[in-house]
């Protein structure tokens, strides 16, 4: 299963588009709300998640799912 949005697309391919695919970009990591009905919440794990982005690669189903939607809006941009 594909599980992205419209900003997360718009933004890869608008980064790709404008030849800055190797420039550092900073982005967030969140959630809506503290599990638990927590108040706080404390963050561990930033080296997997560095590790996983590093790593990430999309499949070919993901290639063609990410081919067909960015065909698709690509007049909006």
């Amino acid at each position: 299963m594909f599980y992205v949005d419209l900003y997360q697309i718009t933004m890869a391919y608008g980064y790709w588009k404008n030849n800055k695919k190797d420039d550092i970009a900073v982005f967030d990591l969140f959630f809506r709300k503290n599990p638990f009905r927590g108040e706080f919440t404390i963050f561990a794990g930033v080296e997997e998640c560095i590790k996983f982005l590093d790593n990430f690669k999309f499949s070919e189903e993901g290639k063609l799912t990410v081919h067909a939607f960015v065909h698709a809006v690509s007049y909006l941009l």
